[in-house]
């Protein structure tokens, strides 16, 4: 039902579903070219610390890479609950920073 909700909100947004877990990304520009964006990851708890939100993410950059993209997009945000666990994943997991606003940190990645 929450899928649900967000793609009547955001109708562009796409999800991949697994056992545990699921991510929401969509398809953007940047840099004058297309990106793929990944919105959100979640893994229930039962589940983390299993490699799931990384198969997630590979399967998405997979996806992405096979249909012409070159970018990947992550953003975190300062104010959420373990936001720094998500900003050593995404900088562990390769990505550059790219810009920053009040609440909202931008990173990126070359998949080509």
């Amino acid at each position: 039902m929450y899928s649900d909700y967000l793609q009547e909100r955001e109708p562009d947004l796409l999800f991949l579903r697994k056992e545990g877990g699921f991510a929401v990304y969509k398809y953007v520009i940047f840099r004058n070219t297309q990106a793929v964006y990944i919105q959100d990851i979640y893994v229930e708890k039962s589940q983390r610390h299993t490699g799931l939100a990384s198969e997630l993410s590979e399967e998405i950059q997979e996806m992405a890479k096979n249909g012409g993209v070159d970018w990947l997009l992550g953003t975190v945000c300062p104010s959420a609950k373990d936001s720094h666990i998500s900003l050593k994943v995404l900088i562990a997991h390769g990505m550059t920073l790219y810009n920053s606003t009040e609440d909202l940190i931008w990173f990126y990645k070359e998949i080509k």
